[in-house]
């Protein structure tokens, strides 16, 4: 059949839903990887109903695969990347009275991270999505009880309006803390007031629920800047008052985070000195100024809906250094020589009327 299809001309390169597709990948590819999501969701929903006569599987599927994707992997200077193209995925049609899915965006937070983060993932339009996100869930019959339960959990702190309402992107990030790791998350706001007033409200929530606890909250001032520290306590026996098994027991463990807010936005973080750390990060020592990161974002493509950044050669140095034992009896050393070039990784997505687009690449020294 190949070879007819070959001397007929009449190859998988004569097909018209192929051709478009492989249009979307620029330059030339390495590799190629074309799924046909129409045929794919008719021959498993066959094999489906054969296991499972009557089981209107097949409906199922179609209704929910693109009708094409194609990949491609290719070579850009220093890096490898690879791309992912698809069909506009049919989805419920949703309440239109919730939030319009929010435009790509370029990253608000490389700008207030420091250059030597470890890694981190940010989400444009995260509140939105979030309330939409539900919103097509609640639409889709088959997820009824589901949702049932969700909005019901939901009501107790206001709904989903309430908490994620005001979000217009949110973030994590690890970023180096001494001689260990910690974390941030990032929520950025409609606005500076709306930032605030959930702070506010989140501190007078702890405050209420110190009294008579292990709870403590505080408030300390960096260069102008008021931060709060809370102690949650132990761990075991915060957990116990929730009704939550904690599963492990007397480890005595114990959890504290700070936050703050920039002008729009709120910083929660695990470690110390972290959030000192990106309070003091100016626009030249920012993750954004660095070379290694803007490589990375040019590849995989800004404005963007999702967006990852991960300091390859940062993270091998830090469990290098800390973290010896870890590479012990794993061959590390035979492994090495080819892992000690890479530099970054990143990866993008994308979504519009015309289809999903991903990239993700690896760059090297």
């Amino acid at each position: 059949a190949g070879i007819d299809a070959h001397l007929d001309h009449k190859g998988v390169d004569t097909n018209a839903t192929f051709t478009s597709a492989r249009t979307r990948l620029e330059g030339d590819q390495l590799a190629l990887v074309y799924v046909d999501g129409k045929a794919l969701a008719t021959l498993v929903a066959g094999v489906a109903n054969d296991v499972v006569p009557g089981s209107g599987i097949n409906s199922s599927i179609t209704d929910n695969l693109t009708d094409w994707l194609v990949i491609g992997m290719r070579v850009v200077d220093d890096a490898v990347q690879f791309e992912l193209q698809a069909a506009p995925v049919k989805v419920a049609r949703a309440d239109p009275s919730l939030p319009t899915g929010p435009p790509p965006a370029a990253s608000r937070f490389a700008a207030m991270l420091p250059a030597s983060t470890y890694g981190f993932v940010e989400s444009h339009g995260f509140g939105a999505n979030l309330q939409r996100g539900i919103g097509v869930l609640k639409a889709d019959p088959n997820q009824t009880d589901a949702v049932a339960q969700l909005e019901q959990a939901l009501a107790a702190v206001g709904g989903i309006g309430n908490i994620a309402g005001w979000i217009e992107d949110a973030g994590v990030a690890v970023i180096p803390a001494g001689n260990s790791v910690g974390g941030a998350v990032l929520l950025r706001g409609s606005d500076a007031a709306a930032v605030q007033g959930q702070v506010s409200q989140l501190r007078n929530l702890l405050v209420l629920a110190s009294i008579g606890s292990d709870i403590t909250v505080h408030d300390t001032d960096h260069a102008g800047v008021k931060i709060t520290s809370v102690d949650l306590g132990d761990l075991e026996a915060l957990l116990s008052t929730m009704g939550v098994d904690p599963g492990v027991t007397g480890t005595g463990a114990r959890l504290a985070f700070s936050m703050a807010t920039r002008d729009d936005v709120l910083i929660l973080s695990i470690g110390d000195g972290v959030i000192e750390g990106i309070l003091d990060t100016t626009t030249a020592s920012s993750l954004k100024s660095s070379g290694a990161y803007a490589r990375v974002v040019d590849l995989v493509g800004s404005p963007n809906d999702i967006e990852v950044y991960l300091s390859l050669d940062g993270i091998i140095a830090y469990v290098e250094s800390n973290l010896p034992a870890a590479l012990d009896g794993t061959g590390w050393t035979e492994l090495k020589p080819y892992v000690e070039h890479l530099a970054s990784l990143g990866e993008a997505n994308t979504t519009s009327n015309a289809g999903g687009r991903s990239r993700l690449v690896i760059t090297v020294k």
